[in-house]
């Protein structure tokens, strides 16, 4: 066993801990287990995704439990109930197609004994893939939204032909998609 998953197993055990005193209220006891976790492994993934639960559940802070949970998942530490409060903080920060995908993946790591504790991001997949044209993946929809919003960015600061190469590239997917078409139009004036 190496030193990195030692590392991982003891901070396994110190989130366990983390879990089990949110989950009895005592948030001071909670806000200790972080505070020696990080002290110690100020770099793990799993640290990262403590000091997130914690601005998510003890101080209600959504936009510090994104940024935390996102640099947890960039580091490698992708557990579903990860991906799900990802989903949420996402979702409060206004960061919906962020949110959305944290939602498919909480659904696609969770084990079949999980998968009703995460009946509320299945709830907005369903939502948005009722919305969705039959023939456009939740994936495809996924990859849409980000070249979508490249190419508005692109678009807002004036690289005309890169943008119209975004939202052509959306066109292409989903022929029916109103904006990147107005946005074609806006691109083809200048």
């Amino acid at each position: 066993m190496t030193k990195t998953d030692k590392d991982t197993a003891k901070l396994a055990l110190r989130l366990d801990e983390f879990l089990d005193a949110i989950d009895v209220g005592d948030t001071k006891l909670a806000r200790f287990i972080v505070k020696k976790a990080v002290k110690k492994y100020p770099r793990h993934g799993l640290s990262f995704a403590m000091q997130g639960l914690a601005a998510v559940y003890i101080d209600n802070n959504h936009s510090d439990g994104y940024l935390y949970l996102k640099e947890a998942i960039s580091k490698g530490y992708g557990a579903a109930f990860i991906y799900f409060n990802f989903g949420l903080c996402a979702e409060k920060s206004g960061f919906i197609t962020e949110s959305l995908e944290a939602f498919y993946e909480s659904i696609e790591r969770a084990s079949p004994e999980e998968l009703d504790a995460y009946g509320p991001a299945r709830e907005r997949l369903l939502l948005i893939q009722e919305t969705l044209p039959e023939h456009v993946t939740l994936k495809q929809y996924f990859a849409d939204a980000k070249e979508f919003e490249k190419g508005v960015s692109l678009l807002e600061n004036q690289s005309f032909s890169d943008a119209i190469s975004c939202f052509t590239k959306v066109t292409q997917s989903q022929p029916e998609h109103v904006q990147s078409h107005g946005n074609l139009g806006i691109c083809h004036m200048y």
